[in-house]
């Protein structure tokens, strides 16, 4: 079976995100492109195309936590504090990020339940935010 690879980039011009495909290659084999930012699509005999994974589909997930600066305007830091989804976050990892992160504006349950049904949560620091999120392969390095 052969399959068309395409890099794609978000565009961030609206709500629903569009995306500028760029193709990269057709090849037996997608191992290599399994991971955030990239499009697959099996090629049937006939020449059809079946898009079989979405470019923000990824190999790995991870649960990150992000610090924003408001005076440089940018993240100035993210790092990887669990791997995994959503769904392998646990009320210990809650209430240890708490702690550690000294969160004030939630409880661990209001915290664990925006964590299952969101995928993320934000809390403010000095001079700042952070944001404990689902992240994805490229994402973090």
């Amino acid at each position: 079976m052969k399959y068309l690879i395409t890099k794609c980039r978000e565009l961030n011009d609206q709500y629903e995100c569009d995306v500028d495909r760029e193709l990269i290659c057709i090849t037996d084999n997608y191992d290599d492109f399994n991971k955030y930012g990239y499009e697959v699509y099996k090629i049937y005999p006939n020449g059809s195309l079946v898009l079989i994974k979405e470019y923000y589909e990824a190999g790995q997930e991870f649960i990150c936590i992000e610090h924003y600066s408001f005076k440089k305007k940018c993240i100035i830091k993210r790092e990887k504090i669990l791997n995994g989804n959503r769904d392998s976050v646990t009320m210990e990892n809650i209430k240890e990020w708490k702690n550690k992160y000294h969160i004030k504006e939630y409880s661990i349950a209001e915290m664990y339940n925006l964590m299952q049904a969101q995928g993320n949560f934000s809390f403010d620091v000095k001079n700042g935010v952070c944001a404990i999120r689902e992240c994805q392969d490229e994402e973090i390095f």
